[in-house]
């Protein structure tokens, strides 16, 4: 059989570790193409490869970030077995950076400790982080879950295929957000589709999302998260906005979010833990506390609390 000229594929036929691999990683072709239509494309190839069970199509988007930070997930002592997002696509093991994982492997207290003794601001890098669609079907007109996790992290791709487009800019990406979340979804999936909006580097793109969903009708839940989200980009403009909907909002939770996250926005520090899941990211109040979770299949996690 001949290879095809449109798509590169690496079968997976094994799961490793704690985290399922896809069935296979089909690679867009023309990577600097639309986004939007580059999802698009993901759908029709999904359609024609006969991904009955659903499949995962992602990007990735590059912001800055401290040092000693990571979004995703990692199993202890896995780092030898499991494969990151980044060698999954690339489809052989990476050198490195090694040192992306093992600094995850501290712990909560540890983490705290550094914060609090820490004398100067930590330095900051450029980081590739993906946005993850999963579609329940092939050709789906919207996906029904959203993942966010560093390339060098590992992440459950389910057993399902990956269809990777590339690399987005934040007005492509925040477009696509903005579209998903528009097409409607459950309280979840709109809590997760406000943070994928909400960890874009570009304030000025990703706050007018936000405030048009802090100010509609949707539930309380997914409107805290967005005050949260905005207070995190910062700013004069969230600034006016929280001050706004901690006065106004017809929601007592709401206000509450806005006056907390007011005022950490007007602090020196917002939300700034060395290290956090998925799972961290999606709370819908202000960062006050840390601490270390173990679950049932032995890996670990940090949970904000509130």
């Amino acid at each position: 059989m001949r290879p095809d000229p449109f798509a590169i594929i690496l079968l997976l036929a094994v799961a490793l570790g704690g985290h399922e691999l896809p069935r296979e990683v089909v690679r867009h072709p023309r990577p600097g193409d639309a986004l939007a239509a580059r999802m698009e494309w993901a759908r029709t190839e999904s359609r024609a490869r006969g991904y009955k069970t659903g499949f995962w199509a992602a990007y990735n988007i590059s912001r800055m970030m401290e040092e000693d930070s990571h979004i995703g997930s990692f199993h202890f002592g896995s780092r030898e077995t499991e494969l990151t997002l980044g060698e999954i696509v690339a489809g052989k093991k990476l050198d490195g950076p090694v040192a992306a994982a093992r600094s995850v492997q501290v712990t909560a207290r540890e983490v705290l400790e550094d914060m609090e003794g820490r004398k100067k601001p930590a330095m900051k890098v450029r980081r590739d982080v993906a946005l993850l669609f999963r579609f329940k079907d092939a050709g789906g007109a919207k996906p029904d879950r959203v993942g966010i996790s560093d390339m060098d992290l590992s992440f459950d791709l389910e057993g399902r295929p990956l269809v990777w487009l590339g690399e987005a800019s934040d007005d492509e990406s925040l477009a696509l957000v903005r579209r998903f979340y528009d097409a409607g979804g459950n309280e979840e999936f709109k809590k997760d589709i406000v943070v994928a909006a909400g960890i874009h580097d570009t304030p000025a793109l990703a706050i007018p999302f936000l405030e048009s969903v802090l100010k509609s009708r949707d539930t309380d839940e997914v409107r805290k998260d967005a005050a949260f989200w905005i207070g995190q980009l910062g700013g004069p403009t969230a600034l006016k906005i929280l001050r706004v909907a901690a006065r106004t909002d017809p929601s007592a939770g709401v206000r509450k979010v806005g006056v907390e996250c007011f005022l950490k926005a007007s602090s020196t520090t917002f939300l700034s833990a060395s290290w956090m899941t998925w799972g961290c990211w999606k709370r819908t109040s202000c960062f006050m506390g840390c601490t270390l979770t173990s679950t049932r299949d032995g890996s670990r996690s940090t949970k904000i609390t509130v």
